[in-house]
């Protein structure tokens, strides 16, 4: 009886385990900075049948899933924490291999925030000193400038560090013109254009 019971606690313990989300460790220690994770949840997908449900990321990832009723036309998350969201809600979450908590951002579209026009300064210099500055956006995003209204000519591209983003030393049409901008959020599809114009030299 007593090999039975310690058998039984040996085969708990490795379903146990085997449960566990790998990106919960760093090193076989606890994380000690969470950071943030994502979850989108894409209505024509994540419906939960099938068990088709949203995965969060990162330390997140096993202990938070995302669907989208289609009877009530409503978005949840289930798991650590569990109600009905609505896009870009954040939310502080902890699971038993961190210490702190993690910040978890919900999506429940797949496309990215469009840039606001307001958030565009261009100046258009003469000689090879234009400048392009966006604000208002986050860290990790990826900001693109087209030249033409289809998104085919990329004519600046990067990946934003803090809160704002400064494209320097360009050269632009110095009789003025149009500018389209979006914005690629990580796990998110790329916006749509944002159409500036600027003025001549």
């Amino acid at each position: 009886m007593k090999k039975v019971r310690i058998v039984l606690m040996v085969l708990l313990i490795m379903l146990v385990v085997s449960v566990i989300p790998k990106s919960s460790f760093a090193h076989g220690k606890y994380i000690k900075n969470p950071g943030s994770c994502t979850l989108v949840i894409d209505k024509n997908k994540h419906t939960g049948e099938n068990g088709n449900f949203a995965e969060a990321t990162g330390v997140c990832k096993g202990f938070e899933q995302g669907v989208y009723s289609k009877q009530g036309g409503q978005y949840a998350i289930l798991g650590t924490i569990t109600q009905q969201v609505k896009n870009g809600q954040k939310f502080k979450m902890s699971t038993p291999f961190t210490y702190g908590e993690a910040t978890l951002t919900v999506y429940t579209t797949t496309k990215s925030p469009s840039v606001n026009k307001k958030s565009v300064k261009v100046l258009n210099s003469k000689g090879s000193k234009d400048n392009i500055v966006i604000s208002k956006v986050q860290k990790n995003d990826v900001v693109n400038v087209y030249k033409d209204s289809k998104m085919k000519q990329l004519l600046y591209t990067t990946k934003a560090k803090s809160s704002s983003i400064e494209f320097k030393n360009k050269k632009l049409n110095k009789k003025g013109g149009y500018l389209y901008i979006t914005l690629k959020r990580p796990y998110l599809k790329e916006s749509i254009a944002c159409t500036i114009s600027y003025k001549a030299e």
